[in-house]
């Protein structure tokens, strides 16, 4: 199995995918008129050609360049995380709608602990890229008939608008792992992921202008069928407990967000490296989770901001809260998720 290293871009990403079955011809079209044309295929297409779409379209390179950097974050952190997504996804988007040659994946899959954002995380990547976001949980009934509505959905509102759609479904391990129709399930899945992403031309039935975001805290339990090396999930974005500079980034934002309503915090008084070695993963006592991280600093910004008479820095809060906190990843489940990311890799 293989996973997308960080920073690598999606070109030679594809290149080194040889275990993948050629395709006959790539169906494209143009930007302006969304008429088909049709063209040959690039001598290195893999079976998820839904990620290679072709144009022909004249562009305007300052559009180009300025779709490519809006990319204003809402969650901090994962910084390596967020550059694989920018380069894999967010800009091939923005190259597609620019006219321009573009590789858009079929699927990616978020995995890591419980608590690390992965939902969060995928919202905001189909946010960016300015796609239609669909929400799903594959615990309700009817699941397989709804997805398929949504694909058709997404199919009509590509050839109406041009616009992409992101399908997010949460735990699809619980999809895949039915004991009742689970050979069903991951055939339908492997049907769905061969389809996606290829651009829905007025002959073209079974091409939905569509990306799945899968999340999981249990990427081992997704069948070898599926994974990468088969060429059905196009990238595996592991999202571990952040450390380091993600911390700080972290705290500095709900700082800033208190800000708005409280009394001022100055997040430059603050010593980031004693606080980075107390909340960094630990092998012996497990890790916080981003939503961990967020409750702490929310709870000494409210203790602070009680504190009319200044008795204690917030800071000393943000330690005393700290040092209250239990880490929501267990040392367990932090060893199991850096076998998973070994495994996987």
């Amino acid at each position: 199995m293989k996973i997308t290293q960080i920073g690598q871009s999606p070109k030679s990403y594809y290149q080194t995918r040889k275990q993948s079955p050629k395709i006959p011809m790539l169906q494209t079209f143009d930007t302006v008129s969304f008429k088909a044309k049709k063209q040959e295929p690039f001598s290195d297409s893999p079976k998820t050609a839904i990620s290679h779409n072709i144009y022909n379209a004249k562009v305007n390179p300052a559009f180009t360049m300025s779709y490519l950097k809006r990319t204003d974050d809402t969650i901090k952190g994962y910084q390596a995380q967020k550059q694989t997504v920018k380069d894999v996804f967010i800009n091939q988007i923005a190259l597609e709608k620019a006219g321009l040659k573009a590789y858009v994946p079929n699927s990616i899959l978020f995995y890591g602990p419980i608590g690390t954002g992965k939902t969060i995380f995928a919202r905001e990547t189909a946010k960016k890229a300015g796609c239609e976001l669909i929400e799903m949980s594959p615990e309700f009934d009817n699941f397989n008939q709804e997805v398929y509505e949504q694909l058709k959905n997404a199919r009509a509102r590509y050839l109406k608008e041009g616009k992409r759609t992101v399908i997010i479904i949460n735990d699809i391990e619980a999809y895949l792992r039915n004991t009742k129709s689970n050979h069903k399930n991951i055939a339908k899945m492997g049907n769905w992921l061969e389809d996606c992403a290829r651009l829905p031309l007025n002959d073209t039935q079974n091409a939905y202008a569509t990306t799945f975001f899968f999340t999981t805290n249990h990427p081992l339990e997704i069948p070898d069928s599926l994974l990468l090396n088969c060429g059905k999930i196009s990238e595996l974005v592991p999202m571990g407990p952040v450390k380091d500079n993600d911390i700080e980034q972290i705290i500095k934002f709900y700082i800033e967000k208190f800000n708005k309503n409280g009394k001022i915090i100055n997040p430059d008084e603050i010593d980031f490296e004693q606080i980075i070695e107390k909340m960094n993963p630990d092998n012996e006592k497990g890790a916080f989770g981003n939503d961990k991280i967020k409750g702490i600093v929310q709870s000494a910004c409210q203790n602070f901001n009680q504190d009319m008479d200044n008795k204690k820095s917030f800071e000393e809060y943000l330690n005393e809260r700290i040092n209250k906190a239990k880490r929501n990843i267990s040392p367990g489940r932090l060893q199991q998720f850096k076998e998973q990311t070994e495994e996987l890799s």
